[in-house]
């Protein structure tokens, strides 16, 4: 079974200002950093919303419908997932992932997590 991986705030920022540093012709390029601070900022709300919001804001630079759809579930369960304990972890939290769906950490993600660890 998927456990959660240790928050770290400075981890999830780096992530983060990555991501926010993607400009939107390149929006592909945004989601390895934004799966990996998905997995690592499951535990927290806010963070956890933040993620899903630039997921759909990257989907919508893409046009991909399917995508976008999914993180409008997403923001749409979110609560309830946090407020019920009911946390995916190790979900990457992409369309292609079933929402409730806990998971071992792909190592491409775990890989991510670690480079961000380091100024």
């Amino acid at each position: 079974m998927a456990t959660p991986i240790e928050w770290e705030p400075r981890t999830h920022a780096r992530l983060m200002a990555r991501v926010a540093a993607v400009p939107p012709q390149h929006a592909a390029e945004r989601w390895p950093d934004l799966v990996a601070a998905h997995v690592l900022g499951l535990g927290r709300w806010q963070s956890h919303a933040d993620v899903h919001l630039w997921m759909l804001r990257t989907a919508w630079a893409e046009r991909d419908a399917d995508e976008m759809v999914g993180q409008l579930w997403r923001l749409a369960l979110l609560p309830l997932a946090h407020l019920s304990g009911l946390l995916p972890w190790g979900n990457t939290g992409r369309s292609d992932v079933t929402v409730w769906r806990k998971m071992p950490v792909p190592e491409a993600v775990q890989q991510r997590i670690d480079a961000a660890r380091r100024p």
